[in-house]
């Protein structure tokens, strides 16, 4: 069974509402600086802030209806992949730096814009008409200081897609010259920019023990993860043992960066005794890597080890389709009329049942057109009298947001009110109000208790501790 969320010309005011709070790094460099051979700067920035001040992702497993453990095949390889992209010149394959936009942007960003909610494919993900353009992505990025010519930020291509979507390829084509990107028009309207979103975005992150697992079902689910991290000495030529990329963390080169797309899982690739491999998509075009490698993957792409991955890389990202039918579920009266319809479509609690005190309670949220949800304030059925308010801040317009508690408690079941703070493309400041009701978590059931019992325990989608007070008139 699929997990439902799986499945398969702004104005200045509507682009300054996008902008996120990071420091402002400085401008575009030129293009008679290219990045020298093996020096890893490959374009990401690896700020870790960003991937902090978005929301966790949940496991597939926990958004299945109902929620429970998924069976994995020993392999699994996404199609309808966007094309491989090529970021530099066959002599400087990482310069200009735009490794994030290619791999968050153009490369998550096509695949999840060609998925309906369903999980069947829109259009061919590979055609210039239907991919994100990474040339005005990236241009956008550096205009608002998110990146220079040579690295920049992740999440801020994702934010984009599931705002205001992208002109296409077709559209805007990529260059790899740093005066093109300068030459954007970045106030042109492009009418089908919208076509290229998507509906939300979570991230988590890499190198914990339960991060391979985490990826594997999501590819198992046919969703692509974009990811960041360190670059090994010779990965522009990289050598392999059975076509596996292997390497250790005594061969990262130091303060290096680069993004990727990871689009398979084989649990028998690679040398006997150390097999299990991921299937990446690289931005080093289709003469990468070398003939010479031995590699067994498809031209532009190489499967890492599992372990290798685990030691070099930082952050992942996971994206959701955009939903195009009509909200339906329990409605949610807007504060003000230009606010699109909004809905929440299911309510309910996840306990995994895996040796965790974690008990999660998961709003699935629906808007005719994305918002950014500032906040989500929960009030509790009787006989509990608190009210929870977990932070959010990311567009969205069909994605999840959720409370959990470690405190080996269920949350109370019973209707809930909800209120969300939210604001609108336009930028106009707006909230939503409604109820929803909410069964016994599962696949198991631990003991109920109001949400005073979780104090100190309770955390929000971005995992920051969440304080509890007394509701009015309780």
């Amino acid at each position: 069974m699929k997990a439902a969320m799986g499945r398969r010309t702004a104005t200045a005011t509507a682009v300054a509402s996008l902008v996120l709070v990071f420091a402002v790094i400085p401008g575009c460099g030129d293009d008679t600086t290219p990045a020298t051979p093996d020096d890893g700067q490959y374009g990401s920035l690896l700020n870790a802030e960003e991937f902090l001040n978005a929301a966790v992702a949940l496991p597939v497993e926990a958004l299945r209806e109902p929620p429970q453990p998924i069976s994995l095949l020993s392999s699994h390889t996404l199609t309808n992949t966007p094309a491989v992209a090529m970021q530099g010149t066959p002599g400087s394959l990482g310069s200009p730096g735009s490794c994030e936009a290619q791999s968050f942007g153009y490369a998550l960003g096509s695949y999840t814009a060609a998925r309906a909610p369903d999980g069947s494919n829109k259009w061919d993900a590979a055609q210039p008409g239907n991919e994100v353009s990474a040339a005005y992505q990236f241009a956008l990025a550096i205009n608002q200081g998110f990146a220079t010519c040579a690295k920049g930020m992740a999440t801020i291509y994702l934010s984009r897609l599931a705002s205001f979507g992208s002109p296409t390829t077709a559209d805007v084509p990529y260059q790899p010259s740093c005066t093109y990107f300068s030459q954007i028009d970045l106030t042109k309207s492009y009418p089908d920019a919208k076509r290229m979103r998507i509906g939300s975005f979570a991230t988590f992150a890499a190198g914990q023990v339960s991060t391979i697992a985490m990826i594997k079902g999501f590819l198992a689910n046919d969703q692509a993860l974009a990811f960041s991290g360190s670059v090994f000495m010779n990965y522009k030529a990289p050598v392999l043992a059975s076509g596996v990329f292997y390497d250790v963390a005594a061969n990262i080169i130091p303060n290096s960066g680069h993004g990727q797309l990871i689009i398979g899982y084989d649990d028998n690739a690679g040398a006997a005794g150390r097999t299990g491999a991921l299937l990446v998509q690289n931005s080093f075009g289709t003469d990468w890597p070398p003939v010479q490698s031995g590699s067994t993957a498809p031209a532009g792409k190489l499967w890492w080890s599992y372990n290798t991955f685990q030691v070099s890389q930082k952050n992942i990202a996971v994206a959701y389709p955009y939903d195009p039918a009509p909200p339906s579920g329990a409605m949610l009266a807007g504060s003000i009329p230009s606010a699109p319809v909004a809905s929440i479509e299911r309510a309910f609690q996840w306990a995994p049942g895996d040796g965790s005190p974690a008990t999660y309670l998961i709003f699935i949220h629906h808007l005719a057109d994305a918002v950014k949800i500032v906040s989500v304030s929960v009030k509790e059925p009787a006989p509990g009298t608190e009210t929870a308010t977990g932070q959010y801040g990311q567009f969205l317009s069909k994605g999840y947001t959720y409370l959990k508690r470690t405190d080996g408690r269920e949350f109370l079941p019973g209707t809930y009110q909800v209120k969300m703070q939210v604001q609108l493309l336009d930028g106009l400041l707006a909230s939503y109000s409604g109820s929803v009701t909410v069964g016994h978590a599962a696949p198991t059931t631990p003991a109920a208790a109001a949400m005073k019992a979780a104090d100190g325990k309770l955390f929000d989608s971005l995992n920051k501790a969440v304080t509890v007070s007394i509701s009015p008139g309780s």
